[in-house]
Protein backbone atom coordinates (compact mmCIF):
# COMPACT_ATOMS: atom_id res chain seq x y z
CA UNK A 1 0.00 0.00 0.00
CA UNK A 2 2.72 2.27 0.65
CA UNK A 3 4.04 1.60 -2.56
CA UNK A 4 1.14 2.89 -4.37
CA UNK A 5 0.67 5.32 -2.19
CA UNK A 6 4.40 6.98 -3.08
CA UNK A 7 3.65 6.54 -7.02
CA UNK A 8 0.33 8.51 -6.28
CA UNK A 9 2.56 11.17 -4.42
CA UNK A 10 4.84 11.47 -6.99
CA UNK A 11 2.20 11.67 -9.47
CA UNK A 12 0.35 14.85 -7.81
CA UNK A 13 3.38 16.48 -7.39
CA UNK A 14 3.84 15.95 -10.96
CA UNK A 15 1.22 17.03 -12.11
CA UNK A 16 1.10 19.85 -9.83
CA UNK A 17 4.42 21.00 -11.76
CA UNK A 18 2.77 20.94 -15.01
CA UNK A 19 -0.19 23.63 -13.36
CA UNK A 20 2.56 25.96 -12.72
CA UNK A 21 4.61 25.46 -15.46
CA UNK A 22 1.23 26.49 -17.44
CA UNK A 23 -0.17 29.14 -15.39
CA UNK A 24 3.60 30.69 -15.85
CA UNK A 25 3.23 30.26 -19.25
CA UNK A 26 -0.02 31.92 -19.48
CA UNK A 27 0.99 34.95 -17.46
CA UNK A 28 4.11 35.39 -19.81
CA UNK A 29 2.01 35.31 -22.17
CA UNK A 30 -0.75 37.73 -20.88
CA UNK A 31 2.07 39.97 -20.64
CA UNK A 32 3.70 39.90 -24.01
CA UNK A 33 0.15 40.23 -25.52
CA UNK A 34 -0.49 43.31 -23.23
CA UNK A 35 2.77 44.91 -24.38
CA UNK A 36 2.68 44.03 -27.91
CA UNK A 37 -0.99 46.16 -27.41
CA UNK A 38 0.39 48.47 -25.95
CA UNK A 39 2.65 49.42 -28.59
CA UNK A 40 0.30 49.58 -30.79
CA UNK A 41 -1.52 52.83 -29.03
CA UNK A 42 1.54 54.36 -28.82
CA UNK A 43 1.92 54.50 -32.44
CA UNK A 44 -1.01 56.74 -33.79
CA UNK A 45 -0.01 59.00 -30.86
CA UNK A 46 3.79 59.50 -31.79
CA UNK A 47 2.94 59.89 -35.14
CA UNK A 48 0.30 62.98 -34.54
CA UNK A 49 2.86 64.47 -31.97
CA UNK A 50 5.44 64.60 -34.75
CA UNK A 51 2.69 66.18 -36.92
CA UNK A 52 1.44 68.43 -34.66
CA UNK A 53 5.44 69.71 -33.85
CA UNK A 54 5.80 69.47 -37.46
CA UNK A 55 3.41 71.59 -38.15
CA UNK A 56 4.20 74.46 -35.18
CA UNK A 57 8.21 74.76 -36.75
CA UNK A 58 6.69 75.40 -39.95
CA UNK A 59 4.44 78.23 -38.24
CA UNK A 60 7.12 79.46 -36.06
CA UNK A 61 9.24 79.76 -39.55
CA UNK A 62 6.68 82.02 -40.86
CA UNK A 63 6.15 83.92 -37.86
CA UNK A 64 10.06 84.41 -37.75
CA UNK A 65 10.38 85.70 -41.48
CA UNK A 66 7.50 87.75 -40.88
CA UNK A 67 8.98 89.37 -38.24
CA UNK A 68 12.93 89.43 -39.88
CA UNK A 69 10.90 91.54 -42.85
CA UNK A 70 9.38 94.05 -41.04
CA UNK A 71 12.24 94.29 -38.65
CA UNK A 72 14.26 95.13 -41.84
CA UNK A 73 12.19 98.31 -43.01
CA UNK A 74 12.79 102.12 -41.89
CA UNK A 75 10.85 102.68 -39.13
CA UNK A 76 9.02 105.82 -41.22
CA UNK A 77 7.72 102.27 -43.67
CA UNK A 78 6.11 100.87 -41.40
CA UNK A 79 2.74 101.32 -41.21
CA UNK A 80 0.29 101.61 -38.05
CA UNK A 81 -2.56 98.78 -38.56
CA UNK A 82 -3.18 95.18 -39.18
CA UNK A 83 -2.87 92.71 -42.11
CA UNK A 84 -4.08 89.57 -42.65
CA UNK A 85 -2.92 86.96 -44.92
CA UNK A 86 -2.42 83.18 -45.49
CA UNK A 87 -0.15 80.94 -47.02
CA UNK A 88 0.41 77.37 -47.82
CA UNK A 89 3.79 75.35 -46.42
CA UNK A 90 4.58 71.88 -47.98
CA UNK A 91 5.21 69.91 -44.90
CA UNK A 92 8.28 67.26 -44.23
CA UNK A 93 7.64 64.41 -46.79
CA UNK A 94 6.51 61.33 -43.82
CA UNK A 95 5.82 57.83 -45.38
CA UNK A 96 6.34 58.94 -49.30
CA UNK A 97 3.40 61.76 -48.78
CA UNK A 98 3.91 65.88 -48.62
CA UNK A 99 0.77 67.02 -47.59
CA UNK A 100 0.30 71.25 -47.27
CA UNK A 101 -0.19 73.00 -44.40
CA UNK A 102 -2.49 76.30 -44.18
CA UNK A 103 -1.59 78.98 -42.40
CA UNK A 104 -3.13 82.08 -41.93
CA UNK A 105 -1.11 84.87 -40.19
CA UNK A 106 -1.59 88.89 -38.69
CA UNK A 107 0.45 91.27 -38.70
CA UNK A 108 -0.11 93.97 -35.76
CA UNK A 109 1.93 97.18 -36.06
CA UNK A 110 0.80 99.64 -33.28
CA UNK A 111 2.85 102.50 -31.94
CA UNK A 112 2.44 104.11 -28.51
CA UNK A 113 1.81 108.09 -28.23
CA UNK A 114 4.25 110.14 -27.49
CA UNK A 115 6.95 106.72 -27.70
CA UNK A 116 8.85 106.53 -31.13
CA UNK A 117 9.05 102.92 -30.79
CA UNK A 118 6.46 100.60 -32.90
CA UNK A 119 5.26 97.36 -31.50
CA UNK A 120 4.96 94.87 -34.37
CA UNK A 121 2.72 91.25 -33.04
CA UNK A 122 3.08 88.60 -35.80
CA UNK A 123 0.12 85.67 -34.98
CA UNK A 124 0.16 82.55 -37.14
CA UNK A 125 -2.70 79.76 -36.71
CA UNK A 126 -4.35 76.72 -38.13
CA UNK A 127 -6.17 74.29 -37.30
CA UNK A 128 -4.97 71.23 -36.38
CA UNK A 129 -6.58 67.29 -36.34
CA UNK A 130 -8.41 68.25 -32.96
CA UNK A 131 -12.25 68.33 -33.49
CA UNK A 132 -12.32 72.82 -33.42
CA UNK A 133 -8.87 72.80 -33.00
CA UNK A 134 -6.95 76.01 -33.31
CA UNK A 135 -3.34 75.79 -32.72
CA UNK A 136 -1.19 79.07 -33.07
CA UNK A 137 1.71 80.64 -32.80
CA UNK A 138 2.69 84.30 -31.34
CA UNK A 139 5.94 86.82 -31.72
CA UNK A 140 6.36 90.21 -30.39
CA UNK A 141 9.06 92.67 -31.50
CA UNK A 142 10.03 96.42 -31.16
CA UNK A 143 11.20 99.13 -33.86
CA UNK A 144 12.81 102.08 -32.79
CA UNK A 145 13.53 105.39 -34.60
CA UNK A 146 16.76 105.17 -34.23
CA UNK A 147 17.20 101.61 -33.68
Amino acid sequence: MTNNSNHLNRRLQTCRAGVALLMELLIGLGLIVVSILTLFVLFPTSERAIRLSDDRTQALHLARRLVERHLALKYSELDVGTVENSESIETTLRRGVRTKLDLKYRVDIAQKSGAECKDIRVTVWWNDSNPGGESQVVLDASKGKYW
